[in-house]
């Protein structure tokens, strides 16, 4: 297994341990290492909705940006991203995977490319590292997505 694997695994673990914090609030029912057409998790919520994410962990900052998924973006976008089954990226960057300094959190169609400057993510970072600021993230966009117009 190459470095830059074991790093993407390493980073997977702790989104998957985020969401695991909790007993039974949410549970992991399937993990994807392999595929790149495929999502990295498949999550379901206490409530029993579902949604994916996409792990992604780097510390090359480049022009105060980054480069997401930077071999495999293109299949990537091939991941959808709908309100019946919404896919959110997962972002370390800086650190290691399982401390990143940063950890960005937001639908994956706010992503277009595979170069992003952090600025445009400032809105989707998670100052704190924890369940509950993931958890509100999720229950916020399920709000939108589900209520009432």
């Amino acid at each position: 297994m190459s470095r830059s694997n074991e790093k993407q695994e390493g980073f997977i673990d702790l989104v998957c341990s985020l969401f695991e914090s909790e007993e039974g609030l949410y549970e992991v029912v399937d993990r994807n290492d392999v595929d790149p057409f495929e999502p990295d998790l498949r999550i379901l919520d206490r409530d029993e909705w579902a949604f994916n994410v996409l792990c992604f962990h780097t510390d090359d900052i480049i022009h105060d940006g980054v480069l997401i998924f930077p071999k495999t973006f293109d299949k990537r976008k091939w991941v959808l991203d709908r309100d019946d089954d919404p896919t959110f990226l997962a972002l370390g960057v800086g650190g290691t995977p399982s401390r990143p300094e940063h950890f960005y959190f937001t639908r994956f169609m706010n992503v277009m490319d595979t170069f992003t400057r952090l600025s445009r993510l400032t809105e989707y970072e998670l100052t704190v590292l924890s369940f509950r600021f993931l958890d509100h993230a999720v229950e916020r966009e399920f709000e939108r997505i589900f209520s009432p117009s």
